[in-house]
């Protein structure tokens, strides 16, 4: 009798392991592939955003970097304008005058200076120099608004390198 039960044991074991470990539907195992892509894609997402916000970081870094260096740039470039503006209106040689005048009109066309900073020292300096100068300081300044999008004072700088001033002021008087 041990034999048979044994014999029976083993058969309903065996039969137990068919049911368990047979292959499953077709359909069920389509599904579990979608779902593993699926999760291969997610993990493929994660790992490219993970880079990414890594290159972003050193993005940000470097870009913060630059700025620092640009604004300290700006500080002395600035100091250095407000130093070379200071020369031309303490010079008293006329002739020493107009040379650092058009040294720094050159160092503005070569774009030594930004715009930034250039366009307030000519307008300073426009009405504290000689009428030659003041006209080539125009000329630079008409040549910086229009580079600058700024082209109603472009044309009224023009308007004086014409000879006609203040158009606008001589206008409303004439109406009034």
């Amino acid at each position: 009798m041990g034999k048979k039960y044994l014999k029976l044991i083993v058969i309903l074991f065996g039969l137990l392991i068919l049911f368990i470990l047979r292959p499953k539907k077709e359909e069920v195992v389509m599904k579990t592939r979608q779902e593993i892509l699926k999760v291969e894609k997610e993990k493929k997402l994660q790992q490219d955003l993970k880079e990414a916000k890594q290159e972003l970081e050193e993005t940000i870094k470097r870009n913060k970097i630059i700025i620092k260096e640009r604004e300290e740039r700006e500080v002395e470039e600035a100091k250095t304008l407000e130093i070379i503006k200071n020369e031309i209106l303490n010079e008293t040689d006329e002739i020493k005058k107009v040379k650092k005048v058009d040294d720094l009109l050159d160092e503005i066309d070569r774009y030594r200076y930004s715009r930034k900073f250039s366009i307030p020292t000519l307008v300073e300096l426009k009405n504290k120099v000689s009428k030659d100068e003041t006209k080539k300081i125009n000329e630079r300044l008409y040549n910086l608004y229009r580079s600058t999008d700024e082209f109603d004072k472009a044309e009224k700088i023009k308007r004086e390198l014409d000879g006609g001033g203040d158009i606008y002021g001589e206008e409303e008087d004439e109406i009034l």
